[in-house]
């Protein structure tokens, strides 16, 4: 898939690509289904959130379903829908990262300050917007993730997104799961030097304590190496840069 695809979605529900509808509906279609991992087609994609140039990058696993009404009721807000199609189409606003906005109270933004909150209180709100990059392997939201072995062409353009981080010498944290779809979609993220992970694969939270772990080559144990930064210290370097820049 050439170019980016998120600028094809449908502007009404089932917001779904017209090139993953067929895997979309093949899998959520399956006899015994369950519930948890239905892939929801009526909430905006969410793909990635941020600038696809910024120097910190995030690796999740799939958006949430809206398990409470109030963020279901949000994803239906045209303001926000703005922000998300905003992000597809990579626009130039003040926060690429539309869920570090002071000013985005939905559910998904204050999980989101909880999950970067230490370092928008060292950096504000701002530099990390502009600075952090969440990508996920599944752009669909589902209430649990178990879509591993699910191949949508819209990952292609994620996929080639994060080769372009790596390229670019961007700060990389596995934030959930243990990153093994990723490392198998992207061979090269495998000895990456500037590769991390948090020390619980289900706490996506980017702090002192949770990403206390130097750089490993995938499959090491995850112990810190003297020397090298632990993943919070290089997150805060790859921001430090963009704080530079902004007061160039």
């Amino acid at each position: 898939m050439k170019g980016n695809p998120w600028l094809a979605l449908p502007t009404k529900p089932p917001y779904v690509l017209p090139d993953d509808r067929d895997a979309v509906d093949e899998f959520n279609q399956r006899p015994r289904r369950k519930k948890d991992f239905i892939l929801q087609t009526h909430m905006l994609p969410e793909p990635f959130i941020g600038s696809l140039d910024a120097l910190l990058v995030l690796l999740l696993q799939n958006p949430g379903d809206g398990a409470h009404e109030e963020d279901m009721a949000r994803h239906r807000m045209p303001d926000f829908q703005r922000k998300v199609r905003a992000c597809h189409r990579q626009e130039d606003v003040p926060y690429p990262h539309y869920s570090v906005d002071p000013d985005e109270t939905g559910p998904g933004g204050l999980w989101t300050k909880r999950q970067l909150g230490e370092l928008i209180k060292e950096f504000g709100h701002s530099t990390v917007a502009l600075g952090v990059l969440f990508l996920e392997f599944v752009p669909y939201h589902s209430k649990n993730f178990a879509h591993s072995r699910l191949h949508l062409p819209s990952q292609d353009f994620t996929l080639r997104a994060l080769q372009r981080a790596i390229r670019r010498k961007a700060t990389i944290i596995i934030a959930m799961g243990k990153g093994r779809d990723w490392m198998k979609a992207v061979p090269a993220l495998a000895n990456y030097s500037l590769l991390f992970r948090t020390s619980s694969s289900q706490n996506a939270k980017i702090s002192p304590q949770n990403c206390r772990f130097a750089s490993i080559a995938y499959g090491e144990k995850a112990a810190p190496k003297k020397g090298r930064p632990s993943g919070y210290e290089a997150a805060q370097a790859a921001l430090g840069r963009i704080a530079k820049k902004q007061k160039s």
